[in-house]
């Protein structure tokens, strides 16, 4: 009987000091694995933008806020899954502020 696991990527973070106009990566050289389940914790102490590819900006989380996508929770026609990719960096941007910003995902 195949068996399935989740597994938990190491956590990013960033300093809210150093964040400013300009896209900078959270998590480095970018995932370590293809993730199903995306989470962003603002512990900063402004808000911040995200983006995955340090061009367009794709989400906006305020002060004390959480973001978190699933890509998916169920399977979908011929077993195919949705998962970001691994090496898939997140960027951010904003106001520094103080505090930090936590990027964490979950893989099988």
């Amino acid at each position: 009987m195949a068996q399935n696991s989740v597994k938990a990527l190491e956590l990013s973070s960033i300093a809210s000091s150093g964040i400013g106009a300009a896209y900078l990566p959270i998590n480095g050289t970018g995932f370590a694995k293809p993730i199903f389940f995306l989470r962003i914790v603002n512990g900063g102490s402004t808000a911040v933008t995200i983006s995955y590819d340090g061009v367009t900006d794709n989400e906006y989380i305020p002060v004390s806020g959480v973001f978190e996508l699933s890509a998916q929770n169920n399977s979908q026609p011929a077993a195919q899954i949705a998962l970001f990719s691994a090496r898939t960096i997140v960027y951010i941007k904003g106001t520094a502020g103080t505090g930090r910003i936590y990027v964490s995902g979950y893989y099988v």
